[in-house]
């Protein structure tokens, strides 16, 4: 692994590292003010994630590799890439149906942070379909094809690679809770192992889009209101 490659790996750990510490500053005021502004922190999220994919891209370019060195091709063909992409998306739809049937069961509350940024009105939500689709691109690029594929130089054992993988993605989520780290641990890792096991990361970019999108566009009505107080309505 070259230095440039190790420069923006630890990158890559630092920024979910960053994302779980900020998240527990959070006060009232930032709450109701990402509430507020919900599609300004959607184009803020989007451009971090196409800003930091470009620069893996350009480091990827560096180390003499392309991006289908990666993973960034289909796997056998398109239609058993969609095909895979569609089955992947029903496999993590039932974990976190199962996890959901759990908070209800044990009254686990979701973040008010992760409440406030789920899309309410309907240009709102079109707004996230869009962010879906830069996370299902960028973070399975930046976090499954490229952190993997690094650390197995460092590490050259795929368990180790996949598990600490699986970590840094989690923390990016740290806003979310403890349910949220959980949550995207299971999710990365149902992914990791898939593109592990498939070399392509296509089939993991079109499960992530869809579970994103699907998990924002009906979130409010799955999750409730969770006992603070809101005066939106869905459009």
């Amino acid at each position: 692994m070259t230095w440039l490659s190790g420069v923006f790996l630890v990158m890559l750990i630092i920024v979910p590292l960053l994302s779980w510490w900020s998240a527990r500053k959070h006060s009232v005021d930032v709450v109701d003010q990402l509430r507020q502004r919900r599609l300004q922190f959607y184009a803020l999220s989007a451009l971090t994630q196409w800003t930091l994919t470009g620069l893996g891209v350009l480091v990827i370019w560096h180390d003499g590799q392309t991006v289908a060195d990666i993973g960034l091709h289909p796997w056998r063909s398109w239609m058993a890439t969609v095909s895979l992409g569609l089955r992947l998306t029903a496999v993590l739809a039932a974990i976190m149906g199962a996890i959901l049937w759990l908070q209800r069961k044990r009254h686990w509350l979701e973040t008010h942070i992760l409440m406030a940024i789920l899309p309410g009105t309907r240009t709102e939500k079109g707004a996230f379909v869009a962010l879906a689709a830069t996370a299902g691109f960028c973070e399975e690029m930046l976090y499954r094809g490229f952190v993997i594929t690094r650390l197995l130089r460092v590490t050259d054992h795929t368990p180790s690679a996949v598990i600490m993988a699986v970590i840094v993605f989690s923390l990016g989520h740290g806003y979310q809770g403890l349910i949220g780290l959980w949550r995207a641990g299971l999710l990365g890792a149902v992914l990791a192992v898939t593109f592990v096991l498939t070399g392509s990361l296509v089939p993991g970019m079109i499960s992530h889009f869809l579970f994103d999108a699907l998990a924002g566009c009906w979130g409010r009505k799955l999750l409730g209101n969770q006992g603070f107080h809101t005066t939106e309505r869905e459009g």
